[in-house]
């Protein structure tokens, strides 16, 4: 495995790790305004090429952790 692939791996595996950590605590995670979990979100946001995405934390009485693309590449 290259250098590069191994970062890139160590960073999935931080994000992921994070956000199960986030989602323990009852917050809700999602992905485009979708329900989806911590593995699934760190590799479309690790691994994807064509675009960015940014953290949108909300707390309108159920707590919710949104992942927004926000520009492509």
């Amino acid at each position: 495995m290259k250098d590069q692939e191994k970062e890139k791996y160590v960073e999935y595996l931080s994000l992921a790790d994070e956000l199960r950590q986030i989602a323990s605590d009852g917050t809700r995670l999602m992905l485009e305004g979708r329900g989806s979990n911590a593995e699934n979100i760190a590799t479309v946001c690790v691994f994807s090429e064509e675009c960015d995405y940014m953290r949108d934390y909300i707390n309108d009485g159920s707590k919710r952790l949104n992942f927004n693309m926000i520009r492509n590449k």
